[in-house]
């Protein structure tokens, strides 16, 4: 997968300087320390009643920055398409101005939407579950294939369904097996703030957030966010992770990508929801005092 260049027009942003080591195709950030103050335009963000729980393939190591980089894009975008890109995580608007809708899926909307222009409804107690399942990197260069699920919460046995109710009849309706690829890439300016460790994948840190609290992207800007063609999800390390996540289900011997329930299942939509919704992972967690 080639990376595509893709001119931006980006807000005004306070310099900061970094001086950091890079090793690697992975970026690794050392010792890196402000030079300039960065100022933070803080909002109010809309509430987020959703999760986003993310996992990586093995040597990928989810909250390096250029894993932040890829869970801020995806993370925005989601957000994006219900709250509006100007809504959406602080920085994300500017990194995703002038991206043509070739490079922006279709499944977000439109990349320069503002809240008044969007019709979607925000999620309602779901789990998205995202998972980097390939990741390439340099110091100003970053490509991601990322898995995605998306699951409900079980009813209750006194709720009845939800109005126009349709129940799903396949793996691919029931939670939407996506592929994505992510793009990012930067032509100069500062890195970016990279957020604290989170280190707890099952409890809310006292300090985490839904949305960032700063601007994730600095001088990054997302070329690319799109899906698989006609949505044919069949990407042989989405399917891996789709089939660990269900063990139970099998590859249908016509197409190994669909997954087909076991015997007995009555209702796909209830198989395949989640009890409760557990807390983001990793949590948007700000660097403070001697770590900012």
């Amino acid at each position: 997968m080639g990376i595509t260049k893709t001119s931006k027009i980006r807000g005004n942003r306070t310099s900061l300087r970094f001086g950091c080591a890079v090793f690697g195709v992975s970026i690794v950030m050392l010792g890196c320390t402000a030079e300039d103050d960065f100022v933070h335009e803080r909002t109010e963000s809309p509430e987020v009643p959703y999760s986003i729980v993310w996992s990586s393939s093995t040597g990928v190591d989810i909250q390096a920055r250029d894993a932040e980089l890829v869970r801020a894009a995806l993370g925005g975008a989601t957000m994006a398409r219900w709250a509006g890109s100007d809504q959406s995580y602080p920085g994300f608007a500017g990194a995703v101005a002038g991206l043509s809708r070739d490079d922006y899926s279709s499944l977000f909307g439109d990349p320069e939407q503002t809240a008044e222009e969007v019709s979607d409804e925000r999620p309602q107690t779901v789990l998205f579950s995202y998972h980097i399942a390939a990741l390439e990197s340099s110091v100003d260069r970053v490509q991601a294939m990322v898995c995605t699920l998306r699951q409900n919460t079980q009813r209750s046995p006194t709720q009845g369904p939800p109005e126009n109710y349709s129940p799903s009849t396949t793996f691919g309706t029931a939670v939407h097996p996506y592929t994505f690829t992510v793009e990012l890439s930067r032509d100069s300016g500062p890195v970016g703030e990279t957020g604290s460790h989170d280190n707890s994948e099952s409890e809310h840190s006292p300090r985490g957030h839904k949305v960032p609290t700063w601007d994730v992207f600095g001088s990054w800007s997302v070329d690319r966010i799109a899906h698989d063609p006609e949505l044919v999800s069949n990407q042989p390390p989405c399917v891996d992770w789709w089939r660990q996540k269900f063990p139970d289900w099998s590859p249908s011997p016509s197409d190994p990508s669909v997954l087909l329930p076991p015997a007995g299942i009555e209702n796909i939509d209830e198989a395949l929801s989640v009890t409760s919704i557990p807390p983001d992972y990793p949590e948007w967690i700000e660097r403070t005092g001697e770590n900012a």
